[in-house]
């Protein structure tokens, strides 16, 4: 069986991000047909985001989300784990974890532009006015064996942002990803 890790997969979140827009646009057109564009008011969206959240809509959302991530970038072995919110969006955002093959961690890494990863780990990682980071911010001082979900998913963006880059496209990755399945969302 192979040694897997737990990383938090690169993710913005569900508040006032296109992802909460994307999930409740599918829910709402399944739950108000066609006419979706033509009726929808405050009313019906407070409605979606109920039904949403009874149904569990956000993790399969991110279940799915995991799931087509992976599968355009050529990942085989990561798998949803859990999806986490906060009480208060203030501080933090909704993130979301996954199980990975720790082989194809390093498979990953192997293949960046250590560099460019350098550079993002000091960006992302340095504390500054306002942020005070608790994961160090020299690439050098990791352990790149045994990473921990945090450093996995600075990993993971920058993997994303390169193969997406090579794919010919300019913009973030994550941006121009579409949902499969909306049918999906709904459990």
């Amino acid at each position: 069986m192979p040694d897997k890790m737990i990383v938090a997969f690169p993710f913005e979140g569900f508040y006032e991000t296109f992802h909460s827009d994307r999930m409740f646009d599918e829910i709402s057109q399944v739950l108000f047909g066609k006419y979706w564009e033509e009726t929808k008011n405050d009313d019906e969206i407070e409605r979606a985001y109920d039904y949403a959240r009874e149904n569990k809509a956000e993790i399969a959302y991110c279940r799915q989300y995991v799931s087509s991530v992976c599968k355009m970038y050529g990942l085989t072995t990561v798998e949803f784990d859990e999806m986490t919110s906060p009480k208060e969006y203030n501080f933090r955002t909704d993130r979301i974890f996954a199980a990975m093959d720790k082989d194809e961690m390093k498979r990953v890494l192997s293949g960046l532009d250590m560099e460019k990863l350098a550079k993002r780990v000091k960006e992302k990682h340095s504390s500054r006015e306002g942020f005070w980071s608790w994961v160090e911010s020299d690439l050098a001082k990791w352990n790149l064996e045994e990473l921990d979900h945090n450093q996995a998913e600075t990993v993971l963006e920058e993997y994303f942002d390169e193969k997406y880059k090579e794919m010919g496209f300019r913009d973030s990755w994550h941006h121009d990803l579409a949902t499969e399945h909306p049918e999906e969302f709904l459990i």
